[in-house]
Formats: C-alpha cells, structure tokens, sequence
C-alpha cells in the first residue's frame, strides 16, 4: 500500500493568488509517489501560466470549458491513474504529511472508502486562524452528513478510486467520464456525494483528528449569495429525495435547521446582521430542539447577533477575540483527546 500512486486532483478557476500555495503544499509532501492534475476550469487570469513555472513531470494540466467544481472534478478523477485519489481547491493547502496519514489510515481500515481530516482556517493573506474544522471521526452515518456536514469542506478528504468507480456506475453506466459528483450541480455537490456513498455503497467514511488541511476564507458579498447557497442546497435534497424519499422526510426539518443556522454563521462573519437574525430566525422555527441538541453552537450563534445590534462594533470585536480564544482552547483539548485514542488504536492495529 505505502508504494501506490496518489493522484491529487486541483481544480482551477481564476485563482492566480493562491494557486502556487496550493501546489507547493503538495511538491513538499513526505510521501512522494504521486501525480498533481490541475484542471483548468476555463481560467482567464494568469492561473495556468503560474502553474506551468513549476518544472515537475509529476504535474498535469488539463484544460476545459468552464463547467463548475462538480465537473470539474470528474474530470480530474477521470484522467487520474492513481489508487488513491485526492482533492485540493486552488486556494486552500495541505500539511506535508497529509498525504502519507491518510495513506496509513486507508492501510489499517479496508473497508474505508473516504477518509477526511481535521482542518484550520486562514485567511486571505494566508495568516493562519486559532479555529478549526473538527467533527466526528467514527461511525459516521448518512443522518450526520445531511444534519452538520463531518467532512467540512472540499480540500480534506482522500478516497479510493474504486468508490469514485462504483459512485459513478450507480450514476450512469454509460457515461466515459467518471461521474463521482452530480454534474447536474453547482454547489452542494458534496453532501450530495457523500450521502450517496453513505446511503448506497457499503464503503465506511471515517476521519483522522490531525490538522492536514489549511481552509481559507474567502468574503462571499451580499447575502443574496447566502440565499443562493440555501436554494442549491435545496435543490440537491430533492434529488436525494427522489431515491430515498423516507430518509429525506423523516431528516429534512432537522437538516433545514442546522444548515440555516450555518448560513446564520455566515452571514454574521460578513457582518451581514439583519440577514444573520433571519437566517438564524427561521432555524429555531425549522426545528426548535436545535437548542436543546446543539446548545453551545447555538447559543453562541445567538449571543453574537443578538450583541452586534446593541454594542458598537468596537466592542463587538473585543468579544469576538475573547470568544475565539475560549472556541479555540477547547477545539484544541478536544483535538489532543482524539489524537491520542486515535493513535493508540493505530498503534494497537500495528502491532
């Protein structure tokens, strides 16, 4: 296992700021066995020729008509060779171990079809934030994915090409493309992908506690662009819905709860407020035991907003910095706690 290729798949669309990162993160990997497939998306900046300064035989480009992430992808994972294949967004990067964890953990789980790390997040000038991306590692089912996403974002996770095969199959048998994303989608692919592996193979999805992914933020403007999100979310359950139409009506109330306290979120770090309350409004209306569930995240996301209309805004960031400290000092003892139950079972498995 530790002498198979690895094909890392970077889609690209005008990303010339981080792209080079993006890149050099994976050239400075310990493991070193495999291939970079960047697919040009259709770019129009200067992206490409950044790419191309790199004198790597190892790296592909692949050009293309501008598609989307979903297609984009597919084509990635099409034209890669190797057994295991992974996924890294043009403006995120990657820990120089990730590749080599997420090797041993694929090595030790056989049944694991997609494995996912923990992530950090930094922001536009790459400074990196004390806030991470944690969740559940183990047991994950289908209800977890549609109710808080484990697997978080699109940089972190790696997966056997065989699961990609077997997605795509299920898809469309006759399609020369490999259909692991519904191309049919321009955002929410991933949930639903990774409900699609959960609901209708019998591969295990499961993550590492470590940091191997570096997520930025980027500002997503006005919150018509939040409402967007919610109608693309929207639209991928109904897809769901008509192959699995009990699981969808018996989890929709609470999966349309926590995804809209997510937008909440989201429009509260673009200092979008009045957009924040209402998001966060037709949450608690959705499903009001989101408060008795998810007490702390809820709270919290409550405090903020409901703080923002009543302090000036000066204040407001003197709470923000104290709360991000609490935030990240127990993310971090969190992380430590599984780190150590992980390794042991690692250690256990080896021996």
């Amino acid at each position: 296992m530790s002498e198979i290729l690895v094909s890392v798949i970077i889609p690209l669309y005008n990303c010339e700021r981080y792209v080079a990162q993006a890149v050099e993160s994976i050239l400075n990997q310990t493991y070193e066995k495999f291939e970079i497939i960047v697919v040009d998306d259709g770019s129009t900046d200067f992206s490409v020729k950044i790419v191309k300064t790199f004198q790597d035989e190892r790296i592909k480009i692949i050009s293309r008509q501008n598609g989307g992430l979903a297609k984009a992808r597919n084509s990635g994972i099409t034209e890669a060779k190797g057994e295991i294949a992974g996924f890294l967004d043009a403006d995120d990067y990657w820990h120089p171990s990730k590749i080599e964890t997420h090797i041993k953990h694929f090595k030790a789980y056989p049944d694991i079809g997609l494995s996912y790390s923990y992530s950090q997040f930094c922001d536009e000038d790459s400074n990196l934030k004390p806030l991470y991306q944690i969740s559940e590692i183990n047991n994950i089912q289908a209800t977890d994915i549609f109710f808080k996403n484990p697997i978080g974002n699109g940089s972190t996770f790696m997966l056997r090409r065989q699961l990609a095969l077997d997605i795509s199959n299920s898809r469309d048998s006759h399609c020369s493309d490999i259909q692991l994303f519904n191309p049919k989608l321009y955002q929410s692919e991933d949930i639903e992908c990774w409900l699609k592996i959960s609901l209708e193979t019998n591969w295990k999805i499961a993550g590492i506690p470590f940091i191997l992914t570096y997520y930025r933020i980027n500002s997503l403007g006005l919150s018509s662009k939040l409402m967007k999100q919610f109608n693309s979310w929207n639209t991928t359950v109904n897809m769901i819905a008509v192959r699995h139409p009990e699981f969808v009506k018996n989890n929709y109330s609470k999966a349309k709860s926590y995804y809209l306290r997510f937008l909440a979120r989201r429009a509260y770090s673009n200092r979008k407020l009045k957009a924040s309350l209402e998001f966060f409004t037709k949450s608690l209306k959705q499903y009001p035991l989101i408060v008795i569930e998810d007490p702390m995240r809820t709270s919290i996301t409550l405090s903020a907003i409901f703080f923002s209309f009543l302090m000036p805004y000066k204040l407001v960031r003197i709470f923000e910095n104290l709360a991000m400290i609490a935030t990240s000092m127990c993310q971090s003892l969190r992380i430590q706690s599984r780190q150590r139950a992980y390794q042991a079972k690692m250690n256990a498995l080896e021996s």
